[in-house]
């Protein structure tokens, strides 16, 4: 996947590298040397007399060290302030009220406090302005429309974030959005069989499960989460799940969740104006569908696009094997190969009917193949080998031989076991 999808920001609300012990302990020891310092400052004042300047300055120092640290971090150092401050200033605070000739110290004191605020909680993004106009209702806060990440969608951030090879298995969950009538659902009719994939149209969902739905902003972001539902479940099973539905704004973008994203640009308005009001060009799309060319054309785009090409010339892994019958722990070794080279080739010897042992002919063990290694298609490459007994090498061969073992869970799969239970 090229980049990023539109709703991560909503469900990874921090950096995470700020979670590891080492930025953890920068930003603790950011905030802890940024209030040591304002106490000295606030002894400093203290002895030349400087009653009412000590406390802006610490006011300050606190709210940027709230920033700093985070919400711990914030909450010690308003402990802190409330506690040096009440020790060190003079006069007290009870007597610190605004009259005419303390009122330039109140003043100050008031815009420290509010300098503060804005220091220590930055403000969230002003609702879009295009919104405003076309008289839409500002969107709930981002909080209470926030899709739930599917494990897989978790696991494919883990991996990315890792720099991990199989990060970049393709998305299998593929929005086509735009304006009313560009062309999405025959986009996603010329796509589909090309992709074996499950069609969801936003039309039709609405007319047989979103029936209670409007077109306010709201059952538009519950419109969006449901179909994203709907396209976890369906990719889960390894399936390709295509989804066309107009998708108008960023929130609903987000909340159908991480995907690979189509915008149909061929219109430059559509058929409802209430629509054309609220429609929010996206930030970013995997493919943009100009007017130029059929859907035929945009959908192999797309295709090439989702499902890579197998290199014959880049590194390969190979792996030789009979696969009676093709197991997790088989698939467990070729992902291996997969995180080390990038792509692989699985050699099935031709075994079948040689004995009890090998009751399945190549076409059978390539289909079971086939399925388990799907999410990685474009990158596994299945041929057929004689029954290959006996490997030799010279030297100065140009390929590395060696045995890879994995977790002891794993090294205990039984082709034997499976076979049996395959026979009752």
């Amino acid at each position: 996947m090229a980049e990023q999808a539109l709703g991560a920001e909503n469900f990874q609300k921090f950096d995470s590298s700020r979670q590891t012990p080492q930025g953890l302990f920068v930003r603790y020891g950011a905030a802890i040397l940024l209030l040591a310092s304002a106490s000295l400052v606030t002894f400093a004042l203290a002895n030349l007399g400087t009653h009412t300047a000590q406390l802006f300055v610490f006011i300050l120092a606190v709210a940027v060290a709230a920033r700093f640290g985070g919400f711990g971090p914030g909450i010690m150092a308003a402990v802190a302030a409330v506690l040096v401050a009440d020790f060190f200033f003079i006069p007290p605070v009870h007597q610190f009220l605004p009259s005419r000739e303390t009122f330039p110290q109140f003043a100050a004191f008031v815009a420290c406090v509010f300098a503060g605020v804005v220091l220590a909680f930055p403000r969230r993004r002003a609702d879009d302005s295009s919104a405003r106009r076309g008289g839409v209702r500002p969107a709930p806060p981002q909080s209470q429309v926030e899709p739930i990440q599917s494990a897989e969608i978790r696991r494919r951030a883990e991996l990315t974030a890792a720099g991990d090879v199989l990060a970049s298995v393709q998305q299998k969950k593929i929005l086509i959005m735009g304006l009313p009538g560009a062309g999405k659902t025959t986009l996603a009719n010329a796509l589909v069989p090309r992709l074996n994939a499950v069609h969801l149209n936003g039309d039709e969902i609405r007319a047989n499960i979103d029936k209670e739905l409007g077109f306010s902003h709201e059952d538009r972001l519950e419109h969006a989460r449901r179909m994203g539902w709907l396209s976890d479940r369906i990719v889960a099973t390894g399936t390709y799940a295509v989804a066309d539905f107009i998708c108008p704004t960023e929130q609903t973008r987000a909340a159908y969740g991480d995907a690979f994203v189509v915008w149909v640009d061929r219109i430059q308005s559509g058929r409802f104006e209430d629509t054309n009001a609220m429609f929010e060009p996206p930030t970013r799309c995997d493919v943009r569908v100009s007017a130029e060319g059929p859907p035929e054309y945009w959908a192999e785009q797309i295709c090439e696009k989702l499902v890579p090409t197998f290199d014959p010339k880049a590194p390969t892994a190979l792996f030789v094997g009979r696969y009676q019958p093709f197991h997790d722990g088989h698939k467990a070794l070729i992902e291996e190969g997969l995180r080390r080279v990038g792509q692989v080739c699985i050699a099935v010897r031709e075994t079948h009917g040689t004995d009890e042992k090998n009751p399945f002919d190549f076409h059978t063990v390539k289909q079971r193949i086939e399925v388990a290694m799907a999410p990685y298609r474009g990158r596994v490459l299945i041929v057929r080998l004689p029954n290959v007994t006996n490997v030799y090498y010279g030297r100065d061969v140009g390929y590395k031989i060696e045995r890879l073992v994995l977790d002891e869970g794993t090294e205990q799969i039984s082709a034997t076991s499976i076979r049996k239970l395959m026979n009752g």
